[in-house]
């Protein structure tokens, strides 16, 4: 049995590598860094960041100095994000229009991707502090496991739309930047936040409360951010935040997050985080596989799909090679049938 499956799996993946075009190896003094041609990717707005702006910075910058984001910095992006939701979740934020903020039943918790910080720090080289056109994103991948795989309630499609929020703030150059404040600023709108916004989001309101709605949007999984440093508009000295989301919220006529008690309706293969009280992660076990089906919500189990261990563990969510993708697929494939892994 287990060989067949090899064999058909193996068959698959030559006739459909035949059909892969583009992949392109960045090597880095850092190592291998898998990218893709963003000029087969379009919105419909328009082109994609990563296609139509090739220079960093760009040409509208002046005085432009990189302000990369450090391995700590990422983390406090993620936890200053997790903590927020952690409190909207919990029903512990106060502020509204009317307040407090109602509890939320399936506010996901949130992880940072690489592929969404590189899009978002391209843009954020442009030293252009408005939403680009177009920033999609692949297949995620989680320790080498697709999360529409084991969230039949959070379905991710081959490639999905991002948000967006931007922050901007004048500085003093020699001193230390205070970028992570944009969050909070960001977060602050929610003093703006009508109940019926929760319920279905609008699209349109007289109320600037995207940035709040983005940033606690119950489905957006990954965060990516980027930073430069430039002379705004030839007067102000600025630091300028990108951070993209995905899949991305502020979806006209659905619900920020659903309402409930804290965790009740936690997407199927997720539990309540033991790190955020209050949001859903998805399942790892010490040596952070995900789990296996024992775990996984009733709607999977039901239906006979089980969870292998993947072949490999990332550190993070990070682009794969389209040959990569494709495994993780047809693997895929075969255990939904409910045969033994």
């Amino acid at each position: 049995m287990i060989v067949r499956q090899w064999r058909d799996i193996m068959l698959g993946i030559r006739d459909k590598l035949s059909q892969i075009l583009t992949l392109a190896v960045v090597v880095s003094c850092c190592g291998s860094v898998l990218s893709y041609d963003y000029c087969d990717t379009s919105c419909d707005r328009g082109q994609h960041t990563m296609c139509i702006y090739k220079q960093s910075p760009g040409p509208l910058c002046v005085e432009y100095e990189p302000r990369p984001l450090s391995q700590e910095e990422k983390e406090i992006i993620v936890n200053i994000h997790n903590r927020m939701r952690s409190d909207v979740a919990l029903g512990k934020e106060m502020e509204g229009e009317p307040g407090p903020q109602p509890q939320a039943s399936d506010m996901m918790q949130m992880v940072w991707d690489d592929e969404l910080a590189l899009i978002a720090q391209q843009w954020a080289d442009q030293c252009t502090p408005v939403h680009d056109d177009c920033r999609n994103v692949g297949i995620r991948e989680v320790n080498g496991i697709f999360p529409y795989e084991i969230m039949a309630n959070m379905f991710v499609p081959a490639m999905f739309r991002s948000g967006q929020n931007l922050g901007i703030r004048g500085m003093v150059r020699g001193f230390p930047d205070e970028i992570m404040v944009n969050i909070d600023e960001w977060f602050n709108e929610v003093s703006l936040v009508e109940p019926d916004t929760v319920k279905q989001y609008p699209g349109s309101s007289t109320a600037m409360v995207g940035h709040y709605t983005q940033l606690v949007w119950s489905r957006s999984l990954y965060v990516g951010c980027g930073a430069s440093l430039f002379l705004k508009d030839g007067t102000w000295y600025s630091e300028y935040l990108v951070c993209n989301y995905g899949p991305a919220g502020n979806v006209r006529t659905e619900p920020v997050y659903h309402q409930g008690p804290p965790c009740s309706a936690c997407p199927n293969g997720t539990v309540c985080s033991d790190q955020y009280e209050g949001l859903c992660r998805l399942l790892y076990n010490e040596r952070g596989y995900v789990v296996g089906s024992h775990n996984i919500g009733p709607a999977m189990a039901s239906s006979g799909f089980k969870l292998c261990s993947p072949a490999s563990v990332g550190a993070h969510h990070s682009l794969m090679s389209p040959s990569q993708r494709l495994l993780n697929h047809l693997l895929r494939d075969s255990r939904t049938t409910g045969e033994e892994c």
